[in-house]
């Protein structure tokens, strides 16, 4: 039941993109508000991320990422249960790379 409670808490927050800002939500995970500005670099496709447990990395959703995101300067994800992190490179896992990259432009 925890399971599938995590993967519908997974569709009903997606990673989204406004204007202003790129919005990465993993379920009731993690989530953190990445201002444009602050975006320093994207890598997409085969990207080389590191292990999941390095510090100021945070892998956004299970599996290999396909995309990896370097910020300028870091931001606090929040996590469930009050958990916070600083982060500086995110690494997701997107359904349409050719899609995220020219949203993002």
């Amino acid at each position: 039941m925890w399971l599938v409670g995590f993967a519908r808490a997974v569709q009903l927050r997606p990673i989204f993109l406004t204007h202003d800002a790129l919005h990465v939500r993993t379920g009731v995970q993690w989530s953190v508000e990445i201002p444009r500005d602050r975006i320093a670099s994207v890598d997409f496709g085969r990207v080389r991320a590191p292990h999941k447990r390095t510090p100021g990395y945070l892998r956004a959703a299970p599996g290999e990422p396909n995309v990896l995101i370097v910020l300028s300067e870091p931001l606090r994800a929040q996590g469930s249960c009050g958990l916070t992190r600083d982060v500086s490179r995110i690494g997701l896992t997107v359904d349409d790379v050719p899609g995220f990259r020219a949203a993002l432009r």
